[in-house]
């Protein structure tokens, strides 16, 4: 696609990434606001699987993070902070310690989710897997939800 046709449909990149934020928003719905909620564990994993399955919209959207000028409100995210009550909430529940800051847990799983995305290479010398594969998915999305689940039972 050229410049011109993001134009076009978009309305510029400002466009173009609210249209894959949106998108985003809409797949993750199918598993984060289920009834009732999926625990933090499965959570992750579902989130490690969307990755995967949508490698270019997360690349697209890491890109967009590398290129964050620092401006107030210049990536057409979602509001964050409702994420980080639903940690709290999932903190005071008892699904991580309360020595953990939810925001920056919040923060570092969203990092693991991506790593397949963000460190391709490293999944590659490290655990010699396509990290654009479903297999990688799975086991890296179970191998998250296990430390997760390990978290919840060391909880202080």
């Amino acid at each position: 696609m050229n410049k011109q046709l993001i134009s076009y449909y978009f309305g510029g990149k400002e466009g173009l990434l609210k249209a894959l934020t949106a998108e985003w928003q809409s797949r993750e719905s199918t598993f984060a606001e289920t009834s009732p909620p999926p625990s933090l564990p499965e959570l992750v994993r579902g989130y490690v699987t969307a990755t995967v399955r949508d490698r270019d919209l997360t690349r697209i959207l890491i890109w967009n993070g590398l290129q964050d000028d620092g401006e107030e409100g210049s990536a057409p995210l979602k509001d964050m902070r409702g994420d980080v009550e639903d940690m709290r909430r999932r903190q005071a529940e008892g699904e991580f310690p309360a020595d953990l800051d939810p925001a920056y847990l919040l923060l570092t799983l969203f990092a693991a989710a991506d790593a397949g995305a963000i460190f391709p290479q490293l999944v590659r010398a490290i655990c010699g897997e396509d990290p654009a594969s479903e297999e990688f998915g799975e086991r890296y999305g179970e191998q998250l939800a296990r430390l997760l689940r390990h978290l919840g039972a060391a909880k202080s």
